[in-house]
């Protein structure tokens, strides 16, 4: 008797310790996500203008491509490449 309960136990914490695994992988990926969407959202970025010779401030996503940094302004409703402003 004893022999079978405490494989049933053992059952049911193996059950357990799984679920809670599964569902700690989930989170992870879950967090992982949302890391991802709110790095695509708009922020104020500097950005030397080269052709003005001064600071200016824009609205926009910054992007890596490569080894080029591409900053999309997000002022305009299509979302236009400010990149030959970016050094």
């Amino acid at each position: 008797m004893r022999k079978k309960a405490a494989g049933i136990l053992k059952a049911v914490w193996t059950i357990v310790i799984s679920v809670a695994l599964v569902s700690a992988g989930l989170m992870c990926l879950s967090l992982q996500k949302q890391v991802e969407e709110l790095s695509r959202l708009p922020k104020n970025v500097l950005v030397y203008d080269r052709s003005r010779k001064e600071i200016v401030e824009y609205y926009g996503t910054p992007e890596k491509i490569g080894n080029s940094l591409v900053l999309h302004d997000a002022n305009i409703l299509n979302i236009e490449d400010v990149s030959h402003l970016v050094e």
